[in-house]
């Protein structure tokens, strides 16, 4: 069988950049409710929430769109297997190395930094679901390792998947009940990661790509494209003020779902949105190691929350888009070069419909 032909898909890269920014706008606004007490509308809504949620959705999509075809053929096990650790593994490890370094940098400077400690870096680098990650933001990477992990199954047996990925996804629905969030706070952090409601918006991308390759060919312009985001994130920001709970997941998940099928089939560009949908995975974890240190450079500066608001948001991509040109981006060609043939890492390649091997190196 000739391989088809492949094609990126920007409209997604952009909705990476959304959702990264997402997160980085709610630390921000975290920070300054808790030093200065300014509340604001965007903090109430939890766009932190939101925005690892459509990680998480389109994680889901990729994965089904990029690897469905392999069900069954073992030999892809050990590919998929090899992209997925030197995807993540190298970088919680500098993420939770360079965190030690801070905690005890931030500490002199007066910000307020935890953890540091050796079995603190321990958990959080190989994201053991033992302790509280530090940056906090490893948190939402072990849900995506434990779904790498039963991903696997499907290059083994395809019924197999289904049985252990449904299961998986019926506890995740039933047991959380009562579990208030799958952050690391929760008192059991190894039973909420396995079970959270939040894991169900891994399936809702899967059903989100099922849809994309079942429908039939249509294209979606610019000017659709915003319409329909601007339509479907009221619908998101709508569904419920919960965190994780299963009715917020439902609906927002669903919203989700709706707007990563749309930006799958759309053909809007915004160049500079794409480039930060690249580096968002360097933006996602960056932005929190330079966030104490940051946020007391600037109030030493000025202590109006809008000009912190402003300077800090500009000054945290920053550093992500740094961290992806100067480490992200030369970590993966390093490891390129020693990956087997056909496991080859392309930073921020995507396919439509059935693609090659080098066509999923961003999540």
């Amino acid at each position: 069988m000739s391989k088809p032909e492949t094609k990126r898909l920007p409209a997604l890269q952009i909705l990476r950049a959304i959702a990264a920014l997402a997160v980085v706008g709610h630390h921000i606004l975290d920070q300054l409710w808790g030093n200065l007490g300014v509340a604001s509308l965007a903090q109430s809504l939890d766009l932190g929430a939101r925005g690892v949620g459509l990680f998480f959705v389109l994680s889901g999509f990729i994965l089904w769109q990029v690897h469905h075809h392999e069900a069954g053929q073992r030999a892809a096990l050990g590919r998929f297997a090899y992209k997925r650790v030197s995807r993540i593994l190298p970088f919680t490890l500098i993420a939770a190395t360079a965190w030690v370094g801070i905690v005890a940098v931030a500490g002199r400077f007066g910000a307020d930094a935890s953890g540091g400690g050796f079995t603190s870096w321990l958990s959080s680098a190989f994201l053991l679901p033992l302790e509280k990650p530090y940056p906090g933001v490893l948190w939402s990477l072990r849900h995506e390792a434990l779904f790498y992990l039963v991903f696997l199954v499907l290059f083994l047996s395809p019924r197999g998947f289904a049985w252990l990925f449904g299961g998986w996804m019926l506890a995740s629905a039933l047991v959380p009940a009562g579990v208030p969030s799958p952050m690391r706070h929760a008192p059991d952090i190894l039973w909420v990661t396995a079970f959270s409601s939040a894991n169900l918006l891994f399936l809702l991308g899967i059903l989100a790509a099922i849809a994309h390759q079942k429908l039939p060919a249509f294209r979606i312009g610019g000017r659709g494209t915003v319409l329909a985001f601007a339509g479907v994130a009221v619908m998101a920001l709508w569904a419920g003020q919960g965190k994780y709970d299963l009715g917020t997941v439902a609906g927002f998940g669903t919203a989700c779902a709706v707007l990563t099928l749309v930006a799958a089939r759309s053909t809007f560009r915004l160049r500079w949105l794409e480039y930060c949908g690249d580096a968002s995975f360097s933006i996602y974890l960056a932005h929190h190691l330079a966030l104490p240190l940051v946020y007391v450079g600037l109030t030493r500066w000025t202590t109006d929350a809008g000009l912190i608001f402003v300077a800090e948001a500009v000054l945290l991509v920053g550093v992500g888009l740094l961290g992806y040109r100067w480490i992200e981006t030369p970590v993966l060609s390093w490891l390129n070069t020693r990956a087997p043939v056909r496991a080859r890492l392309r930073p921020s390649a995507w396919t439509d419909a059935r693609p090659t091997y080098q066509g999923d190196a961003r999540r």
